[in-house]
Order: structure tokens, then C-alpha cells, then sequence
């Protein structure tokens, strides 16, 4: 697993970038990298070189490299966010982390971290409440009923668009004929 400055070295050919250079050239290495570190080469390469030369290296010299690109999920992001974060952030930023956290044993350390912000957040997400008592199974059937909650709205979000895709369909087979 590459990381942002294993890249950034391998591309500014600082200090270890042969190892770098090693591993991108060996057959038998697959060097994995994730969205947030390639992400966050983007973002430096922006603050040092530009966007222009930033866009260069996310469109024309990533792709030529053998490095594999592992998705990462919003929860994946979430966590990378909160243990980057210096011990100062915005309560904007806290107040994110609560309410999209999905994580029993983040959203209690959160809680507790951030114990007034949680109570306030309560009345919008009241799973924080089980949050800030600690009730890991609480938590944990609050957050499958959000779930469910979010699917059911998804689902009657997309039926009528759904139908109406059928129907068009439908007129456009009829059409062909």
C-alpha cells in the first residue's frame, strides 16, 4: 500500500524514491493505493505546482503507473478525517462527523469527546443519546433503523422515476417495431 508521500517522493525523486521506483517496477509487487492518499497528492501537488500541473499528474502520468486504485466509502473517509484532524477542529466539522458517523465505537468516542455538541445535536440524531450513555447495542439498532429509514426514502425517491424509465422504455420498443 502506497501512501501520499511515498508517491510524492517517487515523483519529486527525493530521499527513497529508488524503493519507490522498485517497487513500480517489480512484476511480482501490485502496489495498492486508496482515494484518500491520491486524493490528498492531488491536493499537495495543487498547493505546490498548481492546478494545472496537478490535473497533469491525476490524468496522464497516474494511469501509466502500476498502482491499483482501492475505493474508499464514506465511513472510510469519515475516520480518515477525524484521526487527521488536529485536536482543535471547527465544531462544523464535529457536528459532520456526528451526524454521518456509522460507527458504534466512534460515534461513543465522539460523544464523549464532544459531549455538549452531541447533546445538542440530539434532537436532529437521538441515537447520540445512546452515544453519550455508551449503549454500543442501543446504537447499533438505532443505526440499522436509520438505515432502513434512509433505503424506504431512497426507494420511494426513485419508484416513480423508475415507472416513468418503464414507460418511456416501453414507448421506445414499441417505436423499433
Amino acid at each position: 500500500m502506497l501512501d501520499t508521500y511515498a508517491l510524492l517522493a517517487y515523483l519529486k525523486k527525493e530521499d527513497e524514491y529508488e524503493k519507490v521506483a522498485t517497487i513500480l517496477s517489480s512484476d511480482t509487487a501490485h502496489p495498492l493505493m486508496n482515494d484518500i492518499n491520491i486524493g490528498e497528492t492531488f491536493y499537495i501537488l495543487v498547493r505546490e505546482r498548481g492546478q494545472e500541473d496537478a490535473e497533469y499528474f491525476l490524468n496522464v502520468i497516474l494511469p501509466t503507473l502500476p498502482i491499483t486504485n482501492i475505493g474508499n466509502t464514506l465511513l472510510d473517509v469519515i475516520e480518515a478525517d477525524i484521526y487527521n484532524t488536529s485536536e482543535d477542529p471547527a465544531e462544523d466539522k464535529i457536528r459532520f462527523w456526528l451526524t454521518e458517523c456509522r460507527t458504534p465505537e466512534l460515534l461513543v468516542s465522539l460523544a464523549a469527546k464532544y459531549p455538549e455538541i452531541a447533546s445538542a445535536m440530539t434532537i436532529n440524531r437521538p441515537l447520540l443519546r445512546s452515544a453519550i450513555e455508551g449503549n454500543y447495542e442501543e446504537i447499533r439498532k438505532l443505526l440499522r433503523d436509520e438505515e432502513d429509514r434512509e433505503r424506504e426514502i431512497d426507494r420511494q425517491y426513485w419508484a416513480p422515476l423508475k415507472a416513468e424509465l418503464e414507460v418511456w422504455r416501453s414507448k421506445r420498443r414499441k417505436n423499433e417495431k
